[in-house]
């Protein structure tokens, strides 16, 4: 398979920029701050069951993803190859750094934290060098076992990089990942988007071309992969799904047997449609944790003057195009508070009723995202959608 992957660094800030995103982050304090002080008053006149640190977290989280430009969040959050990084340095996780042929950039993770004590020195300046080094030795060993496989593609709107509790969401939530010998998980770091870079299908591309590494040049059967993604991950994951049986013109084929099928696949919160009209884009504006107005902001940038089509918008494939999908089990999960709630209910409608291995969960009182929101946010609770995802991975990795 060849392909051209488009992967351009993210617009950097100038002088003024950076003044300009100090203000905008001045300006984010001191609304929170209002909010704050006006909280009792609210909570004495609002229905809604939110403690004080719940409502002040999901205000800040709206006001952060609309106050903040593209090329501002690329600044201010870490890139997703130093969120990967740091969390197998943080869980002695060997890993490798995968650069494919056309570009893309991913990372490989064992799925189990080494037990091994690596004999580092003292020398603060050395030990970081030392440790990857030794975890990635330790990888070389780790693929050679590999005979199960989870491809991840993160959340984030296509405009922010993974966060660290995106990362612990693939092992479970686990203290420390522990899943069975054998599995290792491939995380991509796709082209982050903004007004000028990176736009539709850069990272259906990308996302084709680390497949087609895993299945024709590691010769992992797509029987032991399994995909998972969230929010934009998971816009991404039916998306590939979808050009699987009937291929986006723009970009190259999965060279697979016909009669071969990928293991299973999960999508958390999907984005399915980037049109923002659905009712519940406005009647679950006051509980959720995303606002339409940036899923309108990201949508623009992503698409890039493109138009809606099934690629990038599932929601606006015909039926009938989830009737022959190249996956076993399909498991989908949303909240009932998310903005997104309308599509999201009727596209796993359809690929229900297209696709009998699917299976659907739409969880009252939970918002976008919410298991690892609740992790983000440190809300002191286990969600239902945790612990139903949790329990399935469990079933199949541990």
């Amino acid at each position: 398979m060849t392909a051209t992957s488009q992967q351009p660094a993210p617009g950097s800030l100038t002088l003024w920029g950076w003044l300009c995103l100090l203000a905008k982050v001045g300006g984010i304090v001191a609304g929170l701050i209002f909010k704050a002080v006006r909280y009792p008053f609210l909570s004495r006149k609002s229905k809604t069951k939110r403690s004080f640190h719940h409502y002040i977290a999901y205000e800040g989280m709206i006001d952060f993803q609309s106050g903040l430009s593209a090329v501002e969040k690329h600044t201010v959050l870490p890139s997703t190859a130093w969120q990967c990084k740091s969390f197998a340095h943080g869980n002695n996780l060997p890993y490798e750094k995968v650069t494919l042929h056309d570009g893309t950039l991913a990372f490989l993770l064992n799925g189990s934290s080494s037990s091994t004590k690596h004999a580092l020195g003292l020398n603060p300046f050395t030990r970081g060098s030392k440790k990857a080094a030794a975890l990635a030795e330790e990888m070389i060993v780790a693929k050679q076992k590999a005979n199960k496989v989870i491809v991840y593609f993160h959340g984030g709107g296509y405009v922010a990089a993974i966060l660290p509790q995106h990362l612990h969401l693939i092992y479970s939530f686990e203290d420390k990942p522990r899943y069975k010998d054998g599995v290792v998980v491939y995380v991509l770091a796709y082209g982050l988007v903004d007004e000028k870079a990176n736009h539709y299908p850069t990272q259906l591309r990308q996302a084709i071309s680390l497949l087609d590494h895993i299945i024709n040049t590691e010769n992992i059967p797509p029987s032991n992969i399994t995909l998972m993604g969230n929010s934009a991950g998971a816009n991404l994951l039916l998306s590939v799904i979808l050009h699987l049986s009937h291929p986006n013109p723009d970009v190259p084929p999965l060279n697979m047997k016909d009669d071969e099928k990928f293991a299973a696949a999960v999508a958390i919160s999907p984005w399915c449609n980037m049109d923002t009209s659905a009712e519940s884009m406005t009647t679950n504006a006051n509980k959720d944790v995303l606002a339409a107005s940036a899923l309108e902001y990201w949508g623009g940038n992503f698409l890039g003057g493109r138009s809606l089509e099934p690629w990038n918008s599932p929601l606006q494939a015909p039926a009938e195009w989830w009737t022959d999908l190249k996956v076993g089990e399909l498991l989908m999960i949303y909240g009932e508070d998310e903005i997104m709630r309308d599509d999201t209910e009727v596209l796993c409608k359809r690929v229900q009723s297209a696709h009998p291995q699917t299976t659907v969960y739409g969880l009252p009182g939970e918002s976008h995202e919410q298991m690892a929101m609740t992790k983000l946010l440190h809300l002191p609770w286990i969600s239902d959608s945790e612990k139903i995802y949790t329990a399935w991975m469990k079933e199949r990795f541990y």
